[in-house]
Order: structure tokens, then sequence, then C-alpha cells
């Protein structure tokens, strides 16, 4: 994997994605392009029914495959970046072939995860930043920096 994108799912309403968070996901995704270009990614997310909505929508601008739901709640609303959240990360380095994962999530992990890949990597991140809904980290492993978009 070289490159890592965490995405906090898009504005969302009685559970959820809204007209908004639907707009947020597509321009994200053209952001993603932008960096991506013809690289291959994979998408897994929560299984929070806003963040599989958000997932569906930012495959489709992307022309990747469905998103892999991670169905033990490693990446749900008040979850720590724990073991087991990191290795999700760490299992898909070791046995996939994509060079870039997205992983859509909620805020408490949107913010954690850069800050874990900012120290595991010894890359310079202002963990300040927040991560908004509908916008995301991306982390270049290869140029060691991280950024939010968009």
């Amino acid at each position: 994997m070289k490159r890592l994108f965490v995405v906090r799912h898009g504005d969302n309403s009685h559970n959820r994605l809204t007209q908004s968070g639907i707009q947020q996901m597509y321009l994200l995704g053209e952001c993603i392009r932008e960096i991506m270009g013809s690289w291959n990614s994979a998408i897994i997310c929560s299984p929070a029914l806003w963040t599989v909505e958000s997932s569906l929508v930012l495959a489709k601008s992307l022309h990747l495959s469905l998103p892999i739901i991670e169905t033990n709640n490693y990446l749900t609303r008040g979850s720590e970046i724990g073991e087991e959240c990191l290795n999700i990360i760490e299992d898909f380095e070791k046995n996939h072939k994509e060079n870039g994962l997205i992983i859509v999530t909620h805020g408490e992990l949107a913010d954690e995860i850069p800050k874990y890949m900012a120290k595991r990597e010894a890359i310079s991140y202002n963990p300040d930043l927040g991560i908004e809904r509908g916008k995301a980290t991306y982390t270049d492993l290869e140029k060691k920096i991280i950024r939010v978009i968009p």
C-alpha cells in the first residue's frame, strides 16, 4: 500500500446520507481520482448505513469494486483506535495487491488513524486539523506526507 485515504462519512440525517452528503462524496471521489490516477484501490467501511452509503458513492465515483464492510465494528463511531483497527490496515498491507486503501469511518477514527500513521511512518502532521464530514486525510507513504482533502 502506497496511499491511504481516511474518509469521514458525508452529511447524514436519520442514519441516511443526505443529498449534501452524496455531493460531498462525489467531490471527494474526484479529489481522490486526481491523486490516485489509474492506481488500483480498495474501500473498506464501517457497517453503519451512512458510511456504507458514503462508500458506495465513492466506489461509483472512482469506478471501484463494491466496498468491503468491516463487520467487527472496529471502524464504528465511538471506537478507540485499538489494535483491531490497526490490524485492518496492516492486514491490508500484507494481503492485498492494491496500491491504495480508502477507509470510510466516523469522526473519532477519522481523526485518530492519521495520527497513528504519522507516528508509525515518522511523518509530520498537525493533529489539531480535525476531519469534517465529507473530507479525508490523504497519507502518501512514499512521499511521507499527510494532508486533508478536499
